[in-house]
């Protein structure tokens, strides 16, 4: 994504979710991968997803920064 290739990033965050579903790790990529794209609702959505999987404060701070952006 640093190098903003986002539909090669896209398709391998996609296989990892694919591959590993129980991995927090992969749904918290996708919030990244979307909070880069600046999508709030999708990078909510995977970030709450992870945090389903795996409670770190991390992924809540990501969270809260997303609801408290205008």
């Amino acid at each position: 994504m640093d190098s903003k290739q986002f539909n090669r990033a896209f398709n391998f965050l996609k296989m990892n979710i694919e591959n590993y579903p129980g991995s927090y790790n992969a749904y918290n990529s996708m919030g990244d991968f979307y909070y880069a794209k600046e999508d709030k609702q999708k990078a909510l959505e995977y970030y709450s997803k992870a945090l389903a999987l795996r409670d770190l404060p991390d992924i809540r701070k990501k969270m809260e920064k997303l609801k408290n952006a205008k």
